[in-house]
């Protein structure tokens, strides 16, 4: 399994659960660009070529679990003011 740093994993979660590279950059307050630089790294690091298979992997790998995905979704729109608008 390769080493992911914290916010890595804390993307590759919020990815495998649909959220949007301007949505990640709002809950963390970070910029879009450097959430985008997180994914190309995800993207680089498990050899794969897009968001989908991210995905894919952090539920095959058990780093998303039904149970808790939705905590962090729970989490996501509490934080959010106003709400985290849903993905065109």
């Amino acid at each position: 399994m390769p080493q992911f740093t914290k916010m890595e994993t804390q993307i590759l979660t919020l990815v495998a659960l649909g959220f949007t590279n301007p949505q990640i950059a709002d809950y963390y307050q970070r910029s879009v660009f450097t959430v985008r630089d997180h994914v190309c790294n995800l993207l680089y690091k498990l050899g794969v070529s897009n968001r989908t298979q991210i995905a894919i992997y952090a539920w095959d790998t058990g780093l998303v679990c039904p149970r808790d995905a939705w905590k962090i979704v729970r989490a996501m729109l509490a934080a959010s003011d106003p709400p985290i608008s849903k993905a065109k």
